[in-house]
């Protein structure tokens, strides 16, 4: 459906060129400059409205998807703020595979530019600076908890 929509409504870099071709070589430029400025002027102005119907798409999509994802209901208020809490929460999402689901669903909304970007908007929506250094991935330095071992770790790994 999404690349459906594109075609129809957005020109493709072929129909855009076929439309207005470019001069291939640089002689064209010192000869004929005008016609040149208004090709390009042209192609800008085509790009811009390109973008802007993608913007448009985009910010009602993403206000779409986020009105249908809202935090599931959890027994501890986020981000955690004590290991007491991140317990009550392991707990909780062992008991319930909804729960998961759903807290991964929430989670995908969240966004980020690339991998490492989301995990660390993740982790701060999820923990307290002052819970997040108690523990290590692996939990074998500085007397360190295994984050590994978590529930938490597997709904973070689901989401990406």
């Amino acid at each position: 459906m999404f690349l459906g929509v594109w075609q129809t409504s957005v020109p493709s870099v072929s129909s855009v060129s076929s439309q207005t071709s470019l001069p291939s070589s640089a002689s064209f430029i010192s000869h004929n400059d005008n016609e040149f400025k208004k090709q390009i002027l042209t192609l800008l102005e085509k790009l811009f409205n390109q973008n802007a119907e993608i913007i448009k798409y985009i910010q009602a999509n993403k206000a779409h998807s986020a009105s249908k994802q809202s935090l599931p209901t959890l027994p501890v208020s986020l981000p955690l703020h004590s290991e007491d809490n991140l317990r009550t929460l392991e707990e909780y999402l062992r008991l319930s595979d909804e729960s998961v689901i759903a807290l991964i669903e929430y989670l995908s909304t969240l966004g980020g530019r690339d991998t490492t970007n989301k995990i660390n908007i993740i982790l701060k929506f999820l923990f307290t600076d002052e819970v997040a250094s108690t523990y290590s991935f692996y939990g074998k330095r500085l007397n360190k908890k295994p984050f590994h071992q978590l529930i938490l770790k597997t709904v973070i790994i689901r989401k990406l």
